[in-house]
């Protein structure tokens, strides 16, 4: 089992605290160069044995044989077992901002207050790049891990990415969310979107298709140090 960190912009990290995100897409690197050949997807140690052994995918290259040369290994992080712990916009208070009373509910020096959670203020936020380990608030438990073609998402992959249907009558009737609107298409739509203001400016836009991997994982709403075998078990 591996610990690393993980970076969610505000909108999801809002998603994982409502139990709304259990999955997330990001870029396989390297993207496979095969001759026209299939990405077969993720293979595991345990129910298949090649000269790598490791938790992995693999992908047809040029070459006929040996296998070892045909086959190029792509070992992938994290792996089920793995903690993630996640990274996010945040500030910490380091003195009094409103000047009056306790009563007012003033933050306490020292304390750290998240943007997802308090919104947009004054408050000088820090990049969630340099959140340190010790605030983390939110550890994601890896249960799976699999490689697709980013288009490949379905809707109900969407929902899993913390994609909602935000019409009112859809909020209030949810046996009509079809007929109000195409509840796949938009979705997908919504996800599309997403992903392209995250990734169309380094070329792997929605449009390019690029290989992704697939982490699915159980959401523990603390800090990972706070973390037992027990209780990720």
């Amino acid at each position: 089992m591996t610990d690393r960190p993980i970076l969610f912009s505000s909108p999801m990290i809002q998603a994982l605290l409502e139990g709304r995100k259990t999955h997330t897409r990001r870029i396989l690197k390297p993207q496979p160069t095969a001759c026209g050949g299939k990405f077969p997807g993720a293979i595991y140690e345990s129910d298949y044995s090649w000269p790598t052994g490791k938790h992995g995918c693999f992908t047809v290259s040029c070459k006929p044989h040996p296998p070892e040369s045909y086959l190029k290994a792509y070992p992938l992080k994290p792996a089920p077992g793995d903690l993630l712990w996640v990274r996010e916009t945040w500030a910490r208070i380091e003195e009094v901002e409103c000047g009056c009373s306790e009563i007012c509910g003033c933050p306490q020096v020292g304390e750290v207050r998240y943007r997802a959670t308090v919104g947009d203020d004054e408050r000088r936020w820090k990049p969630s790049i340099f959140m340190p380990r010790k605030y983390s608030r939110i550890t994601l438990q890896v249960t799976n891990v699999r490689v697709e073609l980013l288009q490949k998402i379905s809707a109900k992959d969407a929902v899993s990415e913390g994609m909602q249907l935000r019409h009112w009558i859809t909020g209030n009737y949810p046996e009509h969310d079809i007929g109000v609107e195409r509840e796949g298409e938009v979705l997908r739509n919504k996800f599309r979107n997403l992903w392209n203001t995250l990734n169309e400016s380094r070329g792997f836009g929605w449009n390019a298709n690029p290989w992704v991997t697939v982490t699915e994982f159980k959401v523990h709403r603390r800090n990972i140090n706070e973390l037992t075998s027990k209780a990720v078990a």
